[in-house]
Formats: C-alpha cells, structure tokens, sequence
C-alpha cells in the first residue's frame, strides 16, 4: 500500500488547519507509521516548530514552483514516510497556479493525495453562498482540478474531526 500525501488546507486563517495537522501527525506518530511533517505557512511555522525535532519537517513555500518542485523531491526521497501538509491560508493561489506540478507527479511517485479543507463560515455568509455543501464542493472541484483528479478524498473541519477519531477508535481497539 502506498503512503500517502495528506494536505490541510483551507481558504482563511483561523479555521483549525494547523491543529488539525498537529492531530494528523500525533494520530500517524502514535499507529506507528512515519509522518513526515511539510509546513508550507513559512510567515508563522507553528507546527513545523513544534515537530521538527521530532518526526522531522521542511519548510517549503508553495507560493512558487520551486516549492513545488522541492515537495516533490522531498516525497521522492523519504518513500517510509507519510506526508503531513500544513497550508497557510494564502496558499490557495500557490495551489491553483502550480498545483499540476505536483499531481504529475503523483503516479511516478506512486503516492495518493488526500485533501482536508476546513472551511468556517457564518450562517449568514452560508445562506449568501448557498449553503456549505455547495460551497465546499465548489472550493474541492477547484483542488481536484489544480491537482489533474488525482485528490483522493476531501472533507470539511467536522467530518475530517470525526473521520480522525473513527480512525482512532478503530487503531485502539486492534
């Protein structure tokens, strides 16, 4: 089975993305499996501070195609490894302009992405966009397509949150 590349990633700050990354990365750490931490938010690397020592990280910025090119030769060279993708909220435009390079890659490195966007809205700003669900599928449409259909799965903050402890539960009672 592959490992696979597990992006956090959401359109604003504020909605969990760093925390749910840190969970991801305790969750992998503590089944035995080898995270390896990328933390792409280079103006405030929280979580890269927190594991670098130790599950390992890079920093890397998404907002170029370097970073791109880097994240992949990173995925290339630790194969033992499942990457853990922190996104600043300003990555979005990094996505969609250089997110091809990326999924190109992906057979080669015989890798499955799977995407986490969180989303946080009020109800009044989801009533204007109608409704969350269609909202998160417009803004998952737009990674798949940044990504050539290689994303695996994505979900919101809640279902990511309740997927993470299903896994968990499941991982305990083995």
């Amino acid at each position: 089975m592959s490992k696979a590349l597990i992006l956090v990633g959401g359109g604003k700050g504020g909605v969990g993305k760093s925390l749910f990354s840190m969970a991801v990365v305790d969750f992998l750490e503590s089944t035995g499996a080898n995270p390896f931490l990328v933390e792409t938010d280079t103006s405030v690397p929280d979580v890269f501070k927190t594991y670098r020592e130790t599950v390992g990280g890079e920093l890397v910025n998404l907002d170029e195609r370097e970073g791109w090119i880097e994240l992949v030769n990173l995925v290339e060279g630790k194969p033992e490894s499942t990457f853990v993708i922190n996104t600043g909220a300003r990555n979005q435009t990094g996505i969609s302009n250089f997110g091809k390079t990326l999924s190109k890659a992906l057979p080669q490195l015989n890798r499955k992405l799977v995407v986490f966007y969180h989303a946080r809205r009020t109800a009044r700003v989801r009533a204007r966009e109608g409704g969350r669900s269609g909202r998160c599928r417009e803004v998952f449409g737009a990674w798949n397509a940044s990504a050539g259909g290689m994303v695996h799965r994505a979900v919101g903050a809640r279902k990511a949150a309740r997927t993470l402890a299903v896994a968990r539960e499941r991982h305990e009672s083995q």
